[in-house]
């Protein structure tokens, strides 16, 4: 078959260490019969690391784009498309390495023209010694794909659930749709934001493609919590900003705010009460206790309430 031609775009900030290490990763892609290029955005870029990455020789075609320091990853991406001379854009956090066969796996998708864009999977590497947080990271009970256990792949992932840090899209749905709103700057919420502007053009699906895989270092469980409530307090209020209809969406459901009706009363009231302390409490204890399938799930619930009381905080701000 004839491939599609493809752009991978990596925005970094300019850490010398981490840009050598994923460009040298790319080099781990089979290519045959391929055409790719690489196209690097990045933050901050100095003149002695443009100098030591241009030094390098790679056996793809690679362009720096060099964007301010205070460019986020969104703003930072439509520059790098801006910069794509082919019909995919896949794009890859710095932070991950990459299977040998993610290429193929991503195009192979394409072959059904329903398909808008893809997203693949990211795991442990190997080595990781796993601890029953990283477990449950690796487990099918994780979002994606406790959700294609029911689902298949012929419809899209809920918002929520959606990584764009492994992710290809049709270079002219991407376009169509105006990329990434630049005004979202929290990570959680600039995955949420592309996959609603990518189906709200009801141009084609995104597809989940388990078998395109990347590998990276999962945050630890306290991290993860943190990052969860910033997504509630910052991420959450920008989405709703602009798009007040993904209110039912999210995890601002649970939550009464200002301006926003509520479908089912007595479901929020009951939700507003499991997101609570002493049901925190009793998951915290599950979690270390109880079986792993019981500590899998309530994994789930201290990251969804980490994300309740974020969202009531910047509503208590307000």
């Amino acid at each position: 078959m004839a491939w599609p031609k493809l752009s991978i775009v990596i925005f970094s900030d300019a850490d010398p260490g981490g840009c050598v290490r994923v460009l040298t990763d790319c080099e781990r892609l089979r290519h045959e019969n391929l055409e790719f290029e690489v196209i690097m955005v990045l933050q901050g870029l100095t003149g002695k690391v443009e100098a030591m990455l241009k030094s390098y020789s790679y056996s793809y075609d690679i362009k720096f784009v060099v964007v301010e320091t205070e460019t986020n990853r969104g703003a930072g991406r439509n520059k790098g498309v801006a910069e794509a001379k082919h019909e995919i854009i896949l794009f890859l956090d710095s932070t991950l390495e990459v299977s040998p066969d993610l290429l193929y796996r991503h195009l192979e998708a394409y072959e059904d023209p329903s398909v808008a864009a893809v997203m693949g999977e990211i795991f442990l590497p190997e080595f990781v010694k796993k601890s029953r947080w990283l477990r449950f990271m690796d487990s099918e009970y994780r979002s994606t794909r406790r959700w294609a256990v029911t689902s298949g792949s012929n419809v899209s992932p809920p918002l929520r659930y959606v990584n764009t840090a492994n992710f290809s899209v049709r270079k002219e749905h991407y376009l169509a749709c105006r990329g990434h709103a630049e005004s979202i700057d929290n990570h959680e919420a600039e995955n949420i934001d592309l996959a609603h502007r990518i189906s709200a053009l009801n141009q084609g699906v995104i597809c989940y493609e388990p078998e395109a895989v990347t590998f990276c270092q999962y945050a630890p469980l306290k991290k993860a919590m943190a990052l969860k409530c910033e997504f509630g307090r910052e991420g959450i209020p920008k989405l709703l900003e602009t798009y007040p209809a993904l209110y039912g969406v999210l995890s601002s459901r649970f939550v009464k705010a200002k301006g926003f009706s509520v479908e089912r009363p007595l479901f929020r009231g009951f939700m507003a009460l499991f997101f609570s302390v002493p049901f925190l409490f009793v998951a915290r204890a599950l979690r270390l206790l109880g079986p792993e399938a019981a500590a899998f799930r309530m994994f789930r619930y201290m990251l969804q309430y980490e994300s309740v009381r974020g969202f009531k905080a910047s509503i208590n701000k307000s």
